[in-house]
């Protein structure tokens, strides 16, 4: 914890030295109770609302104007009630120390009211106190890590979530996806698609790898993170999920351009709709419109985006079609097209609500082959959080440079609009073992979470 001048700033790994001091606090005597209990309730309220808040790090003003002494009263059971009913839509972990200290705070002689200023994301580095950074600097660490994974979040094994697992329905649904079934082994064999075909013979080569989970079409890992940048609405419970992605969604469209794994994804959160919200397909498809782009903001149609409202979102993403494939320039060219963006008329769309989706990394092992080559290799058969970028990429490695190039265009101080970042792309160097050819993933898999911390962006800026 760092105290400068009146601005107190909690550092996440102090969290337990603050918890000794409140087990210390408790056990102030009668005689020092006064001044032991004001040190306590300082760093409880700051305990409390870092853990509430889920938020990373925040900036607390203490208004020493408003601390009045109150003698022992405790706080009312309307106060309570409003409490819980606040900490129900709140993660299971944001919850955790809630009633403890709320025990504690209740007992407290001082009513002190807090001023809480949410800053700028912040990196928690092990070795040295916390400093404000900007997003730039932010997702530019994470990705330049040598674990980006690792440093993003991580994925939990969980087959106790089976109970949520797709029904036969939501399988067929996904299924209608040409890149993406992996389950059914024989799956090419009632199709003229050459993806299907393509991944059978690549299978029978042993020229992919899949985790079991994968394979089953039952993915049993979560990812999880502490930082709110990748954090994702909890599938735990199906009725209170739907619930939270009814209301994340309300009264809104969601435009997703980009490219075919764009394409994979509309299909994944349509049937995640009918099939867990219980959508029509045709609302479905109104609520969710794929917007198919390979080079940039000059490939989408005119008036595509007449009839969207403020509250509409829109999430673009250029880059599997736009790296050395363009010529080995590439890096110039990529950041004059997303330039392009920058100047590109969404309609309504608030600029709150405008998100450029980072570029997921091809998982062909690099130095052996690639989609085009005589062999190849791609995959594992179970999850890594200590992957590298340089691990993959195949003959044309282009992570993490076109997302950086990203970040400085995005977020530099100087943009002419400021988009927000979904950073799916470092959980997703994790998932090599959900690969569907090298490029694309298996669905059911991890892709179902770029939904889910889009979701869950939208539903705490709705609350």
């Amino acid at each position: 914890m760092i105290l400068t001048n009146r601005h107190i700033f909690i550092n996440p790994q102090h969290e337990r030295q603050a918890n000794n001091k409140i087990q210390s606090s408790a056990r102030t005597s009668v005689a020092g109770r006064s001044k032991g209990r004001s040190i306590f309730l300082v760093v409880a309220a700051l305990i409390f609302v870092f853990n509430v808040g889920g938020q990373g790090r925040f900036k607390m003003k203490i208004d020493h104007q408003e601390i009045q002494r109150e003698g022992n009263t405790s706080t009312t059971s309307n106060s309570n009630r409003d409490d819980a009913e606040k900490s129900a839509d709140l993660p299971e972990l944001d919850r955790k120390i809630q009633p403890e200290l709320k025990k504690e705070v209740n007992k407290a002689p001082l009513k002190i009211h807090l001023k809480l200023e949410k800053i700028d994301p912040i990196l928690v580095d092990e070795d040295t106190n916390s400093e404000k950074i900007s997003e730039l600097e932010f997702y530019t660490t994470i990705h330049n890590s040598e674990f980006p994974a690792e440093k993003a979040g991580e994925w939990i094994y969980r087959p106790d979530a089976r109970a949520n697992s797709p029904s036969k329905e939501h399988l067929h649904c996904l299924d209608q996806e040409r890149q993406g079934n992996c389950h059914d082994p024989d799956a090419w064999k009632n199709s003229n698609d050459t993806a299907k075909l393509s991944r059978y013979n690549s299978m029978a080569a042993k020229a992919i790898s899949n985790s079991p989970g994968i394979l089953a079409g039952d993915d049993p890992w979560m990812w999880q993170s502490k930082l709110p940048q990748y954090r994702v609405l909890l599938f735990k419970d199906r009725n209170l999920y739907a619930k939270q992605v009814g209301k994340a969604l309300h009264n809104r469209k969601i435009y997703l351009v980009g490219d075919s794994l764009t394409r994979q994804w509309s299909q994944s959160m349509r049937c995640e709709l009918i099939h867990v919200l219980g959508m029509s397909p045709e609302d479905a498809s109104e609520k969710v419109r794929y917007l198919q782009v390979h080079n940039g903001v000059e490939d989408i149609r005119d008036k595509a985006f007449d009839q969207t409202e403020e509250r509409d979102v829109v999430v673009f993403n250029i880059g599997h079609h736009v790296g050395f494939k363009i010529g080995s320039n590439w890096t110039a060219l990529y950041r004059k097209k997303l330039e392009k963006v920058l100047t590109f008329s969404f309609g309504n769309i608030a600029d709150s609500n405008k998100f450029f989706r980072t570029t997921s990394v091809r998982h062909y092992i690099r130095g052996a082959g690639d989609w085009d080559s005589e062999s190849s290799k791609a995959g594992r058969v179970e999850p890594s959080m200590r992957e590298k970028w340089s691990t993959y990429g195949g003959s044309r490695p282009e992570q993490p440079m076109q997302n950086l190039i990203a970040f400085e265009v995005f977020l530099q101080n100087n943009s002419t609009r400021r988009f927000q970042i979904l950073d799916t792309s470092p959980m997703m160097l994790a998932r090599a073992d959900s690969t569907f050819d090298g490029c694309h993933f298996c669905l059911p898999g991890p892709l179902e979470y770029w939904s889910r911390m889009l979701y869950h962006r939208l539903y705490y800026s709705n609350t």
